[in-house]
């Protein structure tokens, strides 16, 4: 999996939600190079567990949004969260165990698939939402 490249059209218009989305993005390059350069297991599976901590940490802050904020989508969002969480749980324990069912490259693959994806349809879907209904932050 190539790099990911931050640009503005991942903005989803959400300044605290953006500069998260942007921290991860940079994790998962950390994964990616940790891949690429053959860093070891070791370092793999620090930053598999720094995605999955980070994960939760930037799904509760955009849930609580959501719920302030009353998103009639929350509930569907709050679903693709909990699947990746299950998904990176599964990942960092395999990884643990040197017993990953996929490839690491198959791996950064899929999380970076999914975070692109994510941010470009389910949280773009809430941001312009978010604007429709003049809620500023």
């Amino acid at each position: 999996m190539a790099l990911l490249t931050w640009d503005d059209n991942l903005y989803v218009g959400v300044a605290g939600i953006d500069e998260q989305h942007k921290k991860w993005v940079s994790a998962f390059n950390d994964l990616v190079e940790s891949i690429d350069e053959q860093r070891g297991t070791t370092t793999i599976a620090d930053t598999l567990a720094f995605m999955r901590r980070y994960a939760a940490e930037h799904f509760a802050f955009e849930e609580a949004y959501m719920n302030r904020h009353g998103y009639p989508d929350a509930e569907a969002h709050q679903a693709c969260h909990m699947d990746l969480m299950a998904t990176l749980v599964k990942l960092e324990s395999h990884q643990k165990s040197d017993a990953l069912p996929e490839s690491l490259d198959e791996v950064s693959t899929f999380l970076g698939n999914w975070l692109i994806t994510h941010i470009l349809d389910t949280d773009m879907k809430l941001g312009a939402w978010l604007k429709a209904n003049g809620i500023k932050e």
